[in-house]
């Protein structure tokens, strides 16, 4: 996998959450405020290969640091986002 990114970040009511597969797999996403705690998850089954883009609806996050952690197959892929 390359090219992992979270746009708008910081982000107010929604970001979008982009990566590359290069091969199929399967891949869960899960948020983590700055204490640890999950406040978002969601599994998807197998993903093709390709760019993958999905869209985090965030109107209810509080301000703060949030952390992105994305699981595609057996490896975990992490990014620091900001809720303004």
């Amino acid at each position: 996998m390359a090219d992992f990114s979270v746009y708008p970040n910081p982000f107010e009511d929604y970001t979008n959450v982009s990566f590359n597969l290069n091969e199929s797999s399967y891949v869960e996403l899960s948020v983590y405020n700055i204490v640890g705690e999950v406040v978002y998850q969601d599994q998807y089954s197998e993903m093709g290969t390709g760019s993958q883009k999905l869209l985090l609806d965030t109107q209810d996050y509080k301000p703060g640091i949030y952390f992105i952690n994305l699981l595609v197959g057996d490896k975990i892929y992490t990014k620091k986002i900001t809720a303004f």
